[in-house]
């Protein structure tokens, strides 16, 4: 039988990796998880690394039996941890598999996979899990996690409410959404409907009326800002909602008519000042969208398999940039009184360039607000060649009512570059762009000395 190392190896990590990868030469075995997977490793590497590991096979009441059971981790976890202990390195799967080898770091206290756990699940978590890494990151006490995520509630707002997390999250962890002075979304109603679907599902949960849920739900309440709705988003949800009480109800009204028409209640928030996004100055990526200047062209279509079956636009663009994704109109209905606020939606985008083979897809599949808009992004921000034809394509894969709307002006001018869109009706309202980051700072020599060209000023915005 040939051996691992018959193949020299430089290094003492490509040394180390390979015992890792074969478990050659291993002195001790790991049963883990409730399928009891076994895990070969090496005592004397995991002592090294480990105070706890190093108690347990070299301290006064050490392990004899050479299979170790561990119950309270799984496999994915714990070979993760093993990993880093070999390579310095793990091959995290996703934030849910760092936050499982941050367990099983704390566990055998390593300090620096802690830190290293820490650092992945800051730089990768999505909207779309952040309020679950909340609570992960406020459980474990991780101030660096929950900042993080604490971002992603203000930048990425409407992700962040869509998302099944959120309809799942602990009453806490919607309070300190609905606490932030700035949040990224288009309306307060957008932010009320949210929290009324979590707490209708929230009485789901508690087999109780949603009455009763309301009655929990001060903090939370509290923080709405009513006042800045219009007159016509406060008849579309909260004018009806069982969060507030039927006084309540009508003295928002009143107010939103005319301020001061009849006292205001004590637990609502008197600010009428809407809520706004976050500025994005990213020092190499500059983001930025185009708003589709449709004024009253636009109307209420169904979609079917047999009508409007894939609305789109072309687009043509002066200097290569790169498209994040679009936001669409969602659905279009008369909301009634203790009908449903939400529906399943399925939509696909692609982009292609003129009818090429080759195309860039993105899904939307979840839960979505009636009269409101959803953003659809591309795993990763698409190319796009100047003076080239590309084709944004939306595809449905259910029947509705939706708003298109159609530009009157085609051609725009913005950050530098020249935007020409075909006038096609579609339920795209909104594009998504990403500058390409700007090139490194060249060194040239000259001489015996180096100079390096200065980086921009950072962007005031």
């Amino acid at each position: 039988m040939s051996s691992n190392f018959e193949k020299c190896r430089d290094t003492l990590k490509e040394r180390t990796t390979v015992l890792f990868t074969s478990g050659e030469l291993s002195d001790c075995t790991f049963i883990v998880g409730e399928n009891k997977v076994e895990i070969k490793a090496h005592k004397i590497f995991l002592a090294i690394a480990s105070p706890a590991f190093h108690a347990m096979f070299y301290g006064d009441i050490a392990e004899k039996d050479e299979s170790i059971l561990i119950k309270d981790l799984e496999p994915a976890a714990f070979k993760g941890m093993l990993e880093y202990i070999y390579t310095d390195k793990v091959s995290f799967e996703s934030t849910v598999h760092a936050c499982d080898v941050f367990i099983a770091a704390k566990k055998y206290i390593l300090p620096f996979l802690v830190t290293y756990c820490e650092q992945f699940i800051s730089d990768n978590a999505e909207a779309t899990e952040a309020c679950e890494l909340y609570e992960f990151a406020k459980f474990h006490d991780v101030e660096s996690i929950q900042k993080a995520c604490v971002e992603l509630f203000r930048e990425e707002t409407n992700d962040v409410l869509l998302s099944q997390a959120f309809v799942e999250a602990d009453l806490e962890t919607v309070k300190v959404i609905v606490e932030q002075d700035v949040l990224s979304i288009a309306s307060e109603l957008q932010l009320f409907q949210a929290i009324e679907l979590w707490a209708y599902k929230e009485a789901e949960r508690l087999d109780a009326t949603i009455e009763e849920v309301a009655t929990k739900m001060d903090c939370v309440v509290s923080h709405l800002r009513l006042l800045s709705l219009t007159a016509d988003e406060f008849a579309t949800a909260p004018a009806l909602s069982s969060l507030l009480s039927t006084q309540e109800r009508l003295a928002v009204a009143m107010n939103i008519t005319r301020s001061g028409t009849m006292p205001y209640p004590e637990r609502l928030s008197k600010i009428a000042k809407p809520r706004k996004p976050l500025p994005q100055p990213v020092p190499y990526e500059a983001v930025w969208s185009l708003r589709r200047y449709c004024q009253d062209n636009q109307a209420t279509f169904e979609i079917t398999k047999w009508s409007n079956p894939f609305p789109r636009i072309g687009i043509r663009v002066s200097r290569p940039i790169r498209i994040r994704g679009v936001k669409i109109s969602s659905q279009k209905k008369t909301l009634l009184d203790g009908g449903p606020r939400t529906y399943e939606e399925k939509v696909t985008l692609v982009l292609k360039k003129d009818w090429a083979i080759k195309f860039h897809g993105a899904l939307y599949h979840g839960d979505a607000h009636y009269n409101t808009e959803l953003f659809i992004k591309f795993p990763k921000a698409v190319m796009v060649e100047p003076e080239k034809l590309y084709w944004l394509i939306v595809q449905y894969d259910r029947p509705g009512n939706y708003l298109f709307t159609k530009d009157v002006s085609v051609n725009y001018s913005s950050h530098n570059m020249d935007i020409t869109l075909t006038s096609d009706f579609s339920t795209i309202t909104e594009l998504m762009f990403a500058d390409i980051p700007p090139k490194p700072p060249v060194t040239a020599m000259v001489t015996a000395t180096t100079f390096i060209r200065p980086s921009p000023p950072p962007s005031n915005d």
